[in-house]
């Protein structure tokens, strides 16, 4: 969209209402455009050669690359494979050794001792009575923490 302004009349044209006009203009066909043909000359065709040596070459050094750190993968692989064997090996052979129990010695057999109770002896004023009673440790008692006490107090403004 243009703006056109009549520039002979512009004092007449501010005093009136439609000092500014819009003029619209039709689009333009757009025909189509017929391409050059493609001339392959002996440039073109030795720059064409070298680009595709060196795509080869290229591509070949990516092939080269990749797989050497597929073969690098492998041999990571195997060896955390051989690690991980040798440790079980371990820890079979320390089972085996523990549950490998020769006859000839007896099994050691450990008896835990209950602790001693301590007993008080009361005498009454009866010799034929004997009151046996436990010493005791009192328990203490637990007390919840009472939660504060919300006062609230009038404030007046």
């Amino acid at each position: 969209m243009n703006k056109t302004i009549d520039l002979e009349n512009v004092e007449e044209n501010n005093d009136s209402d439609d000092s500014s006009t819009i003029e619209i203009k039709p689009e333009k066909e757009k025909k189509p455009r017929k391409k050059a043909e493609y001339i392959f000359t002996e440039a073109r065709q030795q720059a064409f050669e070298k680009a595709r040596e060196t795509r080869e070459l290229r591509r070949n050094e990516r092939k080269l690359q990749k797989q050497v750190d597929v073969d690098n993968q492998k041999k990571l692989l195997d060896q955390k494979i051989v690690k991980k064997a040798e440790i079980i090996k371990k820890k079979i052979a320390k089972k085996e050794k523990i549950l490998d129990i020769s006859d000839d010695d007896e099994p050691e057999i450990i008896i835990k001792k209950k602790p001693k109770k301590k007993i008080i002896v009361v005498e009454s004023d009866s010799d034929d009575e004997i009151i046996i009673k436990k010493k005791s440790k009192p328990k203490p008692v637990i007390q919840q923490p009472q939660p504060p006490i919300k006062k609230y107090v009038p404030v007046y403004y």
